[in-house]
C-alpha cells in the first residue's frame, strides 16, 4: 500500500529500524533524509511542491535518500543521493514548473557525463513535469526542443503536391533465418528495392529480433555474423528487441551501430560506459517527401531459463550494462507530450506484441501507426476506433507486410490506409548484390553449415528427434546425461539429407537468460 506524504523529520517504517534516517550521503545537516523499507511504496516531498513517488518493489533492501535542493543559473536543481543507486522499478518524479515559463514545454532531465539528457517518459501537465526514473541521480527540467531530422529518406518534397503516399515495407522476428537455400533475406530485399521504384517514399522497417533460433554462422560467431547481415539488408529504421540481448552488451552495442538505420531503442539506456557508444536513440525523425515521420519503439521483457516471460515486477534487466525501463505506456505518453507536434506522422516501432501495441495504441490515439513484432501469431491489420493503425507482419523471414499510408498534406490528415502480406518464396528474385553479401558472411563463419551431415529415412517425430539428439550429445561432449524437451523441436527433420542448419532449426538455441548459455543450448 502506499504511504501518505512523508515528513523530513522523524520517519519510521515497517522492518526498518527506526533513527532518523541518515546515510543519505550529502554531508549536509540540514538535507532531509528518507528511510525506505523494500517492499513499501512511499510518496517523498521537497521544496514543498516537488515529488518522488516510489513503488514497493523499487528497492531490494533498505535505502536511505536524501534530498537536496539548489538554484543554478536561473534553474531549480533537484539531487538525490546516493546518486548512483539504481532501481529496481522505475519511480515517479514530479517536478514543478518554472513560474516564467511562458509557452515554453519542459522536460524532466537527469545528468549523465555532465550532461543533461532529457527523458523520453516526460509528460508535461499544468503545473509540473512527471517522468519515470530508473535511479537516483541529480534532476532538473530543461527546454524541449524540437528534433532534428536524422535523414532524408530517398527523393524530396513535391511543392505543388496535395497529396503523398508514405510507404512502408516492414519486417520483424527474422531471427537469423538468412545463409539458407531459400534466400529469404536477399528475397526480402529484391522486394524493397522494386517497391522504391515504384514508390520513392518508402521505408524499410524492422521490428526487431534479429538474433538466435535460425543460423549456425551466429552460434560460430558468437552473434557476429548476424550482425553483420543485419546491417547489409540496410533498412531504415529499427528497434532492439528482447532476442537482441542474446549475446551480451559488447554485441548489441556493435548491433546498434549502423552506418545506415537508425536503431530505436527507447526503454532502454547503456550504463556500462560513456552513453555516447550505444548507437540507438529513443526517438527519431525521417523526412519522407512531404512529411516528417517520427519513430519511438520499445522492447519487450526478458524470459527465463525455464522459458516463461518475466512480468511481475520488480522486472529484471536483460544484462547489467543496459538499464531498462518497463513504464512502457509513460514512455508512450511522454513522446506524444514531447514530439507530438513537431512530426507530421508518429510511428511505434515497436517489439511489444499485438496485445500490448493495442493498449498504447488506445490510451495514446495521437500515436499513427504500430508497425510491430514479437507475436508470432501470424499477420494483422486493425485500424482502431481512435484511427490508428496496427500492424504486425509475418515471422522468421517468411513474409513481411507492404503497407501504404495516404495523406493530404495540407493538414497532414491520413485519407485511407492499405496493406500487402507478401509470402517471401513467392519473390522471384533475390538481391543479387545482398545475396553475394550474405554468402560471404555464412562462408567466413560456418562454411560447413549446409553441408550432409546425415540422412533421414523418414520424418522423425518430436520424440524420436530429441532421442536422437541427445545421442549425438552424449557422443560428441562424452557427456554422462542429455536432457531434452520433445516440446522444444520446432522443425521437424524431412526425409533425405540433413546438414547442421537443420539440426539447429530443430532444436534452436535460445539465450535466456540473455548471455548465459540458455535453457536449449546444443552449440
Amino acid at each position: 500500500m502506499r504511504q501518505g506524504f512523508l515528513t523530513p523529520l522523524f520517519i519510521c517504517f515497517s522492518l526498518v529500524a527506526c533513527g532518523g534516517g541518515g546515510g543519505g550521503g550529502s554531508g549536509r545537516d540540514d538535507t532531509p533524509s528518507y528511510r525506505i523499507a523494500p517492499g513499501e511504496a512511499s510518496v517523498l516531498t521537497f521544496d514543498d511542491t516537488a515529488r518522488l513517488e516510489l513503488a514497493s518493489t523499487s528497492a531490494a533492501q533498505a535505502l536511505s535518500i536524501s534530498l537536496e535542493v539548489s538554484a543554478a543559473a536561473e534553474q531549480t536543481q533537484y539531487e538525490l543521493q546516493p546518486t548512483e543507486t539504481q532501481l529496481l522499478t522505475p519511480a515517479r518524479l514530479f517536478l514543478p514548473l518554472p513560474e516564467n515559463r511562458q509557452n515554453q514545454r519542459y522536460s524532466v532531465a537527469r545528468k549523465v557525463d555532465g550532461q543533461w539528457r532529457p527523458l523520453l517518459s516526460s509528460v508535461q501537465g499544468e503545473a509540473g513535469v512527471t517522468a519515470s526514473i530508473t535511479q537516483v541521480g541529480e534532476y532538473r527540467l530543461v527546454p524541449t526542443e524540437a528534433p532534428e531530422v536524422a535523414r532524408v529518406v530517398n527523393g524530396n518534397c513535391e511543392a505543388q503536391a496535395e497529396e503523398q503516399s508514405l510507404r512502408f515495407i516492414h519486417v520483424a522476428d527474422l531471427h537469423a533465418r538468412y545463409g539458407g537455400p531459400e534466400k529469404l533475406f536477399s528475397r526480402i530485399k529484391a522486394y524493397h528495392r522494386q517497391a522504391l521504384g515504384e514508390q520513392p517514399y518508402t521505408v524499410f522497417s524492422n521490428g526487431g529480433d534479429d538474433f538466435e533460433k535460425g543460423s549456425v554462422a551466429e552460434l560460430l560467431s558468437a552473434g557476429a555474423a548476424t550482425v553483420e547481415v543485419t546491417k547489409a539488408m540496410a533498412f531504415d529504421v529499427r528497434v532492439i528487441g528482447n532476442h537482441d540481448f542474446a549475446w551480451g552488451a559488447d554485441t548489441l552495442l556493435d548491433h546498434a551501430q549502423d552506418p545506415i538505420a537508425q536503431v530505436i531503442a527507447s526503454n532502454s539506456e547503456y550504463r556500462g560506459g560513456s552513453a555516447e557508444s550505444f548507437g540507438a536513440q529513443g526517438f527519431a525523425v525521417l523526412q519522407v517527401g512531404c512529411l516528417k515521420v517520427g519513430f519511438f519503439g520499445m522492447s519487450s521483457g526478458p524470459w527465463n531459463e525455464l522459458d516463461e516471460p518475466l512480468e511481475t515486477a520488480p522486472i529484471p534487466d536483460f544484462v547489467p550494462d543496459f538499464k531498462m525501463n518497463w513504464h512502457l505506456q509513460h514512455i508512450a505518453e511522454g513522446v506524444v507530450s514531447q514530439y507530438r507536434e513537431h512530426v507530421d506522422v508518429l510511428v511505434m516501432l515497436s517489439h511489444l506484441g499485438a496485445s500490448a501495441d493495442r493498449e498504447i495504441l488506445l490510451a495514446n490515439p495521437e500515436i499513427d501507426v504500430a508497425l510491430g513484432g514479437h507475436s508470432h501469431l501470424g499477420t494483422e491489420f486493425e485500424q482502431l476506433a481512435s484511427g490508428n493503425i496496427l500492424i504486425q507482419p509475418d515471422f522468421f523471414a517468411d513474409g513481411l507486410s507492404d503497407v501504404t499510408l495516404r495523406y493530404r498534406l495540407s493538414d497532414k490528415r491520413l485519407l485511407d490506409a492499405s496493406v500487402d502480406e507478401i509470402q517471401v518464396r513467392d519473390i522471384a528474385e533475390p538481391d543479387a548484390t545482398t545475396q553475394q553479401v550474405i554468402e560471404g558472411i555464412v562462408q567466413k563463419y560456418s562454411p560447413d553449415a549446409h553441408v550432409e551431415i546425415a540422412l533421414a529415412e523418414d520424418q522423425p517425430n518430436a520424440q524420436q528427434l530429441t532421442a536422437l539428439a541427445a545421442k549425438a550429445a552424449l557422443y560428441h561432449h562424452g557427456a554422462d546425461a542429455a536432457l531434452l524437451d520433445p516440446s522444444q523441436v520446432i522443425e521437424r527433420w524431412l526425409p533425405g539429407t540433413v546438414t547442421a542448419t537443420e539440426f539447429h532449426r530443430a532444436l534452436p538455441v535460445e539465450r535466456q537468460p540473455a548471455d548465459t548459455p540458455g535453457f536449449k543450448a546444443f552449440y
